[in-house]
């Protein structure tokens, strides 16, 4: 359905551009494709009509009254561009709220401390995958760990901490969650 969409918005922005020689069916057929091809699994119905507004507005440049692929395909860059800035700035202040990190080896230190890998290049690695890269244009952040990782990591700490504590010293509750929680590890 968005492939469908962002035909519409091609054949109505060469209506709207009253082209001599207008984009043809097939010119039609390979923008949409080479656009999908690219950023399909991004694409929204929202982000489409954005993105052409802001053409018709000229936010991408002048449009000259001509359209061609490679036209389209720098709007959608831009686009990109301009999302992926917009989420790392967000994921920085995030990191720098939450950390009171930001950016650089303070911002290689956390990941590394969450159990990312962090490559020479600057590449994130997950999962054997490099994911992102921390000094590129486009900032992609590393995918989140899975919760039940974190609460795992977390019930073992808590479990050290109560172990590392004279059993006579150990509250009810920390005995109860010593026995809910128990592990070859436990006393």
């Amino acid at each position: 359905m968005v492939v469908t969409l962002l035909k519409i918005h091609l054949v109505a922005l060469d209506a709207f551009l009253k082209q001599k020689n207008g984009l043809s069916q097939d010119e039609v057929e390979l923008i949409a494709e080479e656009v999908m091809q690219k950023y399909g699994g991004m694409l929204n119905f929202a982000d489409i009509h954005v993105i052409f507004r802001n053409a018709k507005l000229g936010r991408y440049g002048e449009l000259f009254n001509q359209l061609s692929c490679a036209k389209v395909m720098k709007w959608f860059d831009d686009y990109s561009d301009e999302r992926c800035n917009k989420a790392y700035q967000k994921n920085l202040n995030a990191d720098k709220a939450m950390y009171g990190v930001s950016g650089g080896k303070d911002r290689k230190q956390v990941l590394e401390s969450l159990g990312y890998k962090i490559c020479e290049d600057g590449a994130i690695v997950v999962d054997n995958k490099k994911v992102a890269l921390m000094n590129s244009k486009r900032q992609p952040q590393p995918q989140p760990k899975k919760d039940y990782e974190y609460e795992k990591i977390k019930v073992q700490v808590k479990i050290k901490s109560i172990l590392a504590k004279n059993p006579n010293e150990r509250s009810e509750e920390e005995k109860l969650y010593l026995l809910t929680h128990k592990t070859n590890n436990n006393e």
